[in-house]
């Protein structure tokens, strides 16, 4: 059983209870207690059921109670055409400048701090003194995610969407944007995760270990901050597939073991599609773009398609180890990444922008992972 505690995390002194009536307590109630056991089913350590449940709370990132705390320093930003340097302020002083509609930043009273419970059930079996496999089924469920809302617009009720402020004014008129960082995300993961194992046995020539998982990643939110949310009055419609979702994912690594101290090991992988965080460039409400449509309150689903090919790469090295004296050896490395010269495409490189002529069209990315066949020589020393 483990208890989080942040104590920190109150506004004394920075509440806009004309906004946000009340005030911020501390939580004290985030038990998350945790279990797991292991079961030899035959008492000879080869065949073993595994499994788990518990609860986990993540900590409150310090970015949001500051980002608050920051907003109270009042601040005027002006925009000053053919400036004369005599009147900088345009005949107004400070004072009057102070008054004029400005943003607030505010953090719900009711944040709470994320927490995620988990679950696993798995067997392994080892086949010989070689060979293991093993299968677990994995679940997890977090809520309480970190979510970022712009609150400062009327609704239209009968279509549940923003009203424009340039045509009905805003509920709090001596703040322009109100952006509230609030708790209500939640977010959920589903998996079988298969692993295959061979050991290398004395005088053997190889060793290798596999993986595959079928999952289903989704969630509120693909940022690990601040959450954005298209439609201030409609926070369920951000929960989707989020773009580390993978419905298969293979991983395979073997090494040779070479006559004259020559190792040779290789990783192949692949992956399936993943989504694209698409959006337009509609603002038909003042929210700022996202995913709208039309004045009627159409939208694009959120990460509503996915990149157009699979991952797949191949990647050698080759290593050549001499002795030098005791226990000191030198290594020669040679690495070959994307040996087959695969053409991969990165998801957040595709055009993501409905309408435009690059939509849905993949582009370049310096990630590694997509780069072309490269090599590079190394050296290591040991001792």
């Amino acid at each position: 059983l483990r208890y989080d505690l942040e104590p920190s995390v109150g506004n004394p002194g920075l509440e806009q209870q004309e906004v946000e009536p009340g005030h911020r307590r501390t939580e004290k109630t985030n038990f998350g207690p945790r279990l797991g056991f292991t079961h030899d089913v035959r008492g000879d350590g080869r065949s073993v059921i595994r499994g788990g449940i518990g609860r986990y709370f993540g900590n409150i990132l310090l970015n949001i109670p500051m980002n608050e705390a920051r907003n109270r320093n009042r601040q005027v930003q002006i925009t000053v055409l053919n400036p004369s340097l005599n009147d900088p302020l345009q005949g107004l002083s400070f004072e009057e400048l102070l008054t004029r509609p400005r943003n607030l930043v505010i953090m719900s009273n009711d944040y709470k701090a994320p927490v995620q419970d988990q679950a696993s059930i798995g067997f392994a079996q080892e086949l010989s003194s070689r060979y293991a496999l093993q299968a677990d089924v994995v679940h997890q469920a977090g809520r309480n995610i970190q979510m970022s809302r712009s609150i400062n617009f009327f609704e239209n009720t009968a279509l549940g969407i923003p009203i424009n402020p340039s045509a009905a004014g805003r509920p709090y008129p001596q703040f322009v944007n109100i952006t509230r960082y609030e708790s209500t995300g939640r977010s959920q993961y589903d998996a079988l995760q298969l692993g295959m194992t061979g050991r290398r046995v004395p005088g053997g020539h190889f060793d290798v270990q596999g993986s595959y998982t079928l999952s289903w990643t989704k969630g509120s939110t693909d940022a690990n901050r601040f959450g954005a949310v298209n439609n201030p009055f409609d926070v369920e419609d951000e929960y989707s597939y989020t773009v580390a979702d993978q419905r298969h994912r293979l991983s395979l690594n073997a090494t040779t073991y070479l006559p004259w101290n020559f190792n040779l090991s290789t990783i192949v992988f692949a992956g399936s599609p993943r989504p694209i965080n698409i959006s337009t460039n509609q603002d038909p409400f003042g929210t700022g773009a996202g995913r709208w449509l039309n004045a009627s309150g159409a939208v694009l689903t959120k990460n509503g398609e996915r990149s157009l090919y699979w991952d797949r790469k191949v990647d050698l090295r080759l290593v050549k180890n001499f002795r030098i004296t005791g226990r000191a050896t030198v290594q020669g490395m040679l690495d070959v990444f994307n040996i087959f010269n695969t053409a991969n495409y990165n998801p957040t490189s595709y055009g993501a922008v409905f309408g435009t002529s690059t939509y849905l069209k993949p582009g370049f990315s310096s990630t590694l992972f997509y780069q072309p066949r490269m090599a590079q020589v190394g050296v290591r020393v040991i001792y």
